[in-house]
């Protein structure tokens, strides 16, 4: 089937299962949890069958006892919160790794009960929608990994593909913008069906599992709402004070919403800094930012979505450093809209529509620089052929090089 695809998380998986009693599969719905879920673990069940989690809920020492063949795979495993205290004391009696997967389409943290319970007994990773390579069935890129590390920017130490690849990539990124990555939704052919799939998805999980971490009495047509209005101008900065004139949602509501919505990994919150504060706020999948902008984001700034959504795979699905993902503002509107920062290197990232950056975009990119000693910037272009190093610090990259 065309959403079967291997998945790039699929040796970390492993690792983790090697290393540890619980492995946690958290992402958004739709995202491919269960298929990969059936694909490396020796048996497998939902709590989205009533009567599994029935049979979980009337006593979860007996129900986790029953549970034979390992590892083995619960899914949705946040709607029986209280089997949990039960998980703990089996590992905790026996600790042989690899007994369990969970996943969920909720943030564990997000739970109290869950959170004490598994505090140092179980070791996760979040799986993204599809990213590029997945798509076209490749191997995940190391791109950004290895950009990051760079001290300075070299004509000789810049990725270059074939033509053919690079005519290929072009067409999958294109495909990509315009459907993302949700196994679910990405490969129907029809506008139409995608947009009735994606419009169902978003009402099941503002009905249920947003309600899991926020008890809230708003109507799920206005969360709805919420959702249209975060979607119309996610690289201008959050506004609590136009989401409150627009929707008359206090910012205590606001917040309780977007801790909510993230924790249901529906929305990512970057953090704003540079002299500027807030945050931006992008949706997990390309095609929810697609959809819900009605087409308002500007060429740059869906690559630069693009370009987050495909980066964060090459970082997370490794045994690598930790990163930060931030956006630089200044007060002055110098803005460069993604910067990832490991423990001692900072890497600025812009995208343009053309073959060469506007004025305003090299005096952004200088101004990081001046900000971060040790930092870089990549800027980007769907157009270029070959990467062009205007200086030590700064790189013109065809955007293909990166995904």
């Amino acid at each position: 089937m065309p959403h079967e695809r291997a998945r790039s998380v699929s040796e970390l998986c492993q690792k983790l299962l090697r290393a540890s009693p619980i492995l946690g599969i958290f992402g958004h719905r739709q995202v491919g949890k269960t298929t990969f879920m059936n694909q490396v673990s020796q048996n497998y069940l939902t709590f989205d069958t009533q009567s599994e989690r029935l049979r979980a809920e009337l006593d979860p020492d007996a129900f986790i006892a029953s549970l034979k063949k390992y590892p083995f795979g619960i899914d949705e495993c946040q709607m029986v919160p209280n089997l949990f205290p039960a998980l703990k004391e089996r590992v905790r009696v026996k600790k042989q790794p690899g007994q369990f997967i969970l996943s969920g389409s909720v943030r564990f943290t997000s739970r109290k009960t869950i959170r004490e319970s598994l505090a140092g007994r179980m070791m996760f990773f979040e799986m993204y929608p599809l990213v590029i390579s997945e798509l076209d069935q490749r191997p995940l890129s190391d791109f950004f990994p290895r950009l990051v590390k760079q001290t300075m920017f070299e004509e000789n130490q810049l990725e270059e593909i074939s033509a053919a690849e690079r005519n290929k990539r072009l067409k999958s990124i294109d495909h990509y913008l315009m459907r993302g990555g949700l196994p679910g939704i990405c490969f129907l052919r029809e506008d139409r069906l995608r947009l009735e799939r994606l419009n169902d998805l978003h009402r099941l999980m503002l009905d249920r599992d947003l309600r899991l971490v926020h008890e809230t009495k708003i109507s799920v047509e206005k969360l709805m709402a919420y959702l249209s209005f975060l979607g119309t101008s996610p690289f201008e900065g959050y506004s609590y004070t136009s989401v409150k004139r627009a929707l008359s949602f206090t910012p205590v509501t606001q917040k309780a919403l977007l801790y909510a919505l993230e924790s249901i990994f529906l929305i990512r919150r970057i953090p704003i800094y540079g002299g500027s504060k807030g945050e931006i706020i992008l949706f997990e999948d390309q095609y929810e930012e697609f959809t819900l902008s009605r087409g308002g984001v500007s060429t740059e700034n869906q690559l630069i979505s693009l370009l987050y959504r495909n980066l964060r795979a090459q970082f997370q699905y490794r045994m690598g450093a930790p990163f930060q993902v931030l956006s630089y503002w200044t007060k002055n509107n110098a803005r460069v809209p993604l910067v990832l920062k490991d423990h001692d290197q900072t890497l600025g990232i812009l995208a343009i529509e053309g073959e060469e950056p506007t004025l305003s975009q090299v005096r952004a990119a200088e101004s990081l620089l001046k900000f971060e000693q040790r930092s870089k910037v990549a800027i980007f272009s769907k157009k270029i052929k070959k990467s062009k190093v205007l200086n030590s610090r700064i790189a013109l990259i065809p955007l293909v090089n990166a995904v």
